[in-house]
């Protein structure tokens, strides 16, 4: 039963420790739980201790230990599990290693499409950014694999530049 900020007849199990704590009244105060008459039953070899008690502070601060994503990791710490076969560990390198390499394809590739061309800055703009979503679709599905077959993290820098060659060609072809 609630009322205002005042709760009565509490029941709390800690299911952990086997503590089963009840009060007839309690209420929220900061971070603390205040406690107003009631028992603390403790569990032991044979049976049970209880203790009566007329006011009991539960401190309802928690400490925590932040879980920190594998992305925020250093370089180095990564290479570490790379080397303990930590496969997502590689897939993540893989993405900051090989990161540059689309740019400066794009780059290239804009720049020269920029010069060879007659169409306008909407279709440069166009074939870009398709270009760059086409990279970003690859990039993504191609982490993933890494994850499951580890041993395409050498592959995939080969595969990067083969397809921007291609395209390289393609766009050459079609500006000629």
């Amino acid at each position: 039963k609630k009322e205002k900020n005042t709760f009565y007849n509490i029941l709390i199990y800690n299911a952990s420790n086997g503590y089963l704590i009840t009060a007839k009244e309690g209420m929220f105060i900061s971070n603390n739980l205040i406690l107003k008459d009631g028992y603390i039953q403790l569990p032991s070899e044979k049976s049970f201790d209880i203790i009566k008690y007329e006011r009991y502070t539960f401190s309802l601060d928690v400490s925590y230990v932040k879980e920190i994503s594998m992305q925020d990791f250093r370089t180095k710490d990564l290479l570490k599990f790379a080397i303990e076969e930590d496969s997502k560990a590689l897939s993540i390198l893989a993405d900051r290693f090989y990161f540059a390499i689309p740019f400066m394809f794009l780059g290239f590739i804009g720049f020269l499409s920029g010069i060879n061309t007659y169409r306008s800055k909407e279709t440069l703009l166009t074939f870009a950014v398709s270009l760059s979503i086409g990279y970003m679709v690859l990039n993504y599905y191609f982490l993933k694999i890494i994850e499951k077959i580890p041993v395409l993290f050498f592959v995939y820098p080969i595969v990067l530049v083969a397809i921007f060659y291609l395209v390289y060609k393609l766009q050459e072809k079609i500006g000629n």
